[in-house]
């Protein structure tokens, strides 16, 4: 498992970091009772052809799609920039990302949660 790096941003919110390359599992991060009413995320660096999107979980075992605001769900894929970003809610126990597919991707996941 690849692990997370948590920090506290400005006004309350809680910025958590992953920097993941091909073979990695996410460590999933379990947000605290007040920081995932909403939240934002975003994905950059080389995807290789990779395939991104977040995943939630209520018992860490099994692993489901994170809905964006509209009520559709999101994948990320490679393009000129290799960046992609989105608003998210969830109240689920654990949230992770899940990278699928390519062969040499090194993808930054930063994910912004607001109370």
């Amino acid at each position: 498992m690849k692990n997370y790096d948590a920090k506290p941003g400005a006004n309350g919110v809680k910025v958590i970091t992953w920097e993941l390359a091909p073979g990695d599992t996410a460590q999933p991060y379990e947000p605290e009772w007040n920081e995932a009413a909403t939240g934002s995320v975003q994905f950059s660096g080389t995807f290789g052809g990779a395939v991104v999107g977040l995943r939630q979980s209520n018992d860490g075992a099994e692993w489901w799609r994170v809905f964006l605001e509209d009520g559709n769900t999101f994948a990320g894929e490679d393009d000129a920039r290799n960046f992609c970003t989105t608003d998210f809610k969830s109240a689920a126990r654990y949230l992770r990302p899940n990278i699928f597919g390519g062969l040499a991707y090194a993808i930054t996941v930063t994910m912004v949660l607001r109370g």
